[in-house]
């Protein structure tokens, strides 16, 4: 739900495996740590990170996780997925996540003001959570646009105009990238938005070492 950039979701394959024991084990794909004011205050991008392709629009991106790969290429599965979100974003309440990041940050207030080796002001501390109230409100408000695109219900802008939805396109940016196109072996590009560069092309060798020098 939140834009988290250092999930496995987010790409960075940051995450927990807690041992329950006879419980068995618990996969916690989300780190929180650069969640809130990460995504709003140094990437442009804000709380507009795609729920699918959350790559988009980063200036880097690590390579997928093979849950993404398995869950994002099946239509049931990305479909109980869109579900998935609909369901929590009606769980989303703006008015008290922001309540509690006014808490948090309050109680912590002090001791940014005390801190002498803090590399951020105090003016940029308070900027960051002003940042990150709109980030919540806002995000909401795109999830549920993702939501409806994804449903063929609400707006299905196609910025390339490539006839497909921003919803469904990896890039809506570049016509000549978009699900169903072919891939276009050599060019470093995932052309159908699959989340694999180049496959099904010839895999070309290494070139051999250098012959000793005599």
């Amino acid at each position: 739900m939140l834009n988290d950039g250092d999930g496995y979701y987010g790409g960075s394959h940051n995450f927990y495996i807690y041992d329950q024991g006879a419980a068995g084990y618990v996969f916690t794909p989300t780190d929180l740590d650069s969640t809130f004011a990460y995504m709003a205050v140094f990437s442009s991008i804000k709380h507009r990170q795609h729920p699918v392709f959350w790559w988009e629009g980063r200036g880097y991106a690590d390579s997928h996780g093979q849950h993404w790969l398995v869950a994002m290429n099946d239509p049931d599965t990305r479909r109980a997925y869109v579900d998935a979100i609909s369901t929590q974003l009606g769980k989303f309440d703006v008015a008290k996540l922001q309540g509690w990041l006014d808490s948090w940050s309050q109680q912590v207030a002090g001791a940014v003001a005390m801190d002498t080796r803090k590399w951020a002001t105090v003016a940029q501390f308070q900027d960051a959570i002003h940042e990150s109230k709109e980030t919540l409100a806002r995000r909401a408000s795109f999830l549920g646009d993702f939501v409806g695109c994804s449903r063929g219900t609400g707006a299905t802008t196609d910025a390339d105009g490539d006839g497909v939805p921003w919803c469904n396109d990896c890039r809506d940016d570049n016509p000549a990238v978009s699900p169903g196109l072919p891939e276009v072996c050599g060019n470093a590009i995932d052309d159908n938005c699959d989340g694999v560069v180049d496959e099904g092309c010839p895999v070309v060798p290494p070139p051999p070492p250098p012959s000793p020098a005599m």
